[in-house]
């Protein structure tokens, strides 16, 4: 699902929202304590 989602970012071109999660995603424990909101709300600030 992971690879499917950074993929249509990319199409959609929004190459910073799958940057960004990408970066989410190595960076394990990191983001895990923050709500849904705020994740998508650090997605869209780098794209």
């Amino acid at each position: 699902m992971t690879t499917q989602t950074l993929t249509a970012l990319r199409q959609l071109k929004l190459g910073g929202m799958a940057n960004a999660l990408q970066h989410q995603l190595e960076q394990v424990g990191t983001y895990e304590g923050l709500a849904f909101t705020e994740r998508l709300a650090l997605l869209v600030e780098q794209e």
